[in-house]
């Protein structure tokens, strides 16, 4: 009998041994999922604000400095666009150890979700940051090898300190990202500290963002109208730009709110909306017997690279009845030089169309003459900051006479932007420029002005 009992002890004590470990196994699963990041190995959200609280107090007791720094990759959506979105993992994963690579020992770091990280830095001085920060914003520039390619990333980094900018751990995160969206928007690849004005101008951008919905919605937008005039003083064509008619503020600079429909995914649906509405009244012009020559729309290169932008502008032509021989659509020299190969692909598909492409904002972004001769333009726009110093600089003078003759070596179209005096539109026109936009003949103005202004006296 002893034996049996002792049989039964034994087999109970092994079975409580293998239940015991599967529980801590267990547990230990748990707890890594409750406290890390599953992808990068890094502290999770969660798990980083408990520490955060924790030396929150420490930094009370003992009266130490504190600071959190909010990191966010600068074009990461382009490498999950591009690659995948394993690559994009395994782009985090990499970012991941350089960063834990480039703090110290005691410091914390963490993932937030997305590409966004935050680390926490205790008892450190604000000489010793900078230190760091210069380190982290290196480290994640060396180049991230996928696939047998090199590819480059940047990030934005944002600082606060505590008790300066925050004393409990939701302040000091909020106060961070705040910081981190001035660095996104001073240049990317670089950090700032946050300050009180700081915090004012991102409670005005969350106003901005919040009423540019309820704009689309309610109609608010308005569309200008700035001529293009030639040498014989005959209108040959306009650019359609866009206002916001705020209820409360007043009419809005596309400078204050364009940056942030791009940030909110809100500029495709604008960029739309205007093209629309000025063939629209191009037509009314049109059916009242004006000639208004050729009306240009602004569009982002982002909005040309989508699969379907192509399609929804014919179908727009095609709603309307609108010969595309009357429409320019202007992207900016700068964005189709970021990625030539994208934009040659996606320029093709709207002279397809029959539309014409301009350059803008040429001399700004550094095209080759190999690029040039390929893409499928019809006109350059010179860079209003070659001709606001002209007479007095002698170098805008000359770089502007040499875009010209380039222009022309290729049977471009030159139009010069931002003219505003006598001496500006004699020096472009004797230079071979074939029409000149700016204040010199009128800013843009509504469609009922420019119409009383340009086409009714034609």
């Amino acid at each position: 009998m002893l034996v049996v009992i002792y049989y039964f002890a034994s087999m109970l004590k092994n079975l409580f041994n293998t239940y015991n470990d599967e529980i801590q196994r267990e547990k230990a699963v748990l707890f890594k999922k409750a406290n890390f990041d599953l992808l990068t190995g890094l502290y999770n959200r969660e798990h980083f604000v408990l520490e955060l609280n924790e030396f929150l107090n420490f930094v009370k007791r003992e009266h130490k400095k504190l600071a959190v720094v909010f990191i966010d990759l600068d074009r990461f959506k382009e490498i999950n666009d591009s690659l995948g979105h394993q690559s994009g993992d395994e782009v985090l994963r990499i970012i991941a150890k350089r960063l834990k690579t480039s703090v110290r020992q005691s410091d914390i770091v963490s993932r937030f979700g997305g590409d966004e990280f935050v680390i926490l830095f205790y008892d450190i001085d604000t000489f010793e940051i900078v230190s760091i920060l210069e380190k982290i914003l290196n480290k994640i520039k060396e180049p991230v090898e996928i696939k047998g390619i090199k590819y480059y990333i940047s990030a934005s980094l944002g600082v606060s300190v505590s008790p300066n900018d925050g004393t409990d751990a939701e302040t000091l995160i909020k106060n961070a990202d705040t910081a981190m969206y001035k660095a996104k928007s001073a240049g990317k690849d670089r950090f700032e500290f946050y300050t009180k004005s700081m915090s004012d101008e991102a409670n005005k951008r969350i106003k901005l963002k919040n009423s540019l919905y309820q704009a689309i919605e309610e109609n608010e937008f308005r569309v200008f109208y700035q001529p293009q005039i030639d040498k014989n003083g005959q209108l040959c064509g306009e650019e359609a730009l866009i206002r916001w008619q705020h209820p409360v503020n007043g009419l809005i600079s596309p400078a204050e709110f364009l940056p942030v429909a791009i940030e909110i995914g809100l500029i495709e649906k604008i960029d739309l909306w205007v093209i629309e509405h000025s063939m629209i009244q191009y037509k009314k012009w049109l059916e009242k017997g004006y000639n208004p020559g050729k009306i240009s729309c602004n569009v982002t290169v982002l909005q040309l690279e989508r699969r379907d932008f192509a399609s929804e502008l014919k179908q727009l032509l095609q709603k309307h009845k609108f010969n595309p021989e009357f429409l320019s659509l202007e992207v900016t020299e700068e964005s189709i030089m970021k990625d030539v190969k994208k934009s040659l692909e996606a320029l093709n598909k709207i002279r397809d169309l029959g539309v014409c492409v301009n350059i803008d904002d040429f001399g700004t972004g550094y095209s080759s003459l190999a690029y040039l001769k390929k893409l499928p333009v019809s006109k350059i726009k010179i860079d209003r900051m070659f001709i606001k110093d002209i007479p007095n600089d002698k170098d805008d003078m000359a770089i502007t006479k040499s875009i010209i003759n380039l222009a022309k070596s290729l049977n471009l179209q030159v139009i010069a932007e931002g003219v505003e005096t006598e001496q500006q539109k004699e020096f472009v026109f004797s230079n071979g420029c074939d029409c000149i936009q700016g204040y010199y003949y009128s800013p843009p103005v509504p469609a009922e002005e420019f119409e009383d202004k340009f086409l009714k006296k034609g």
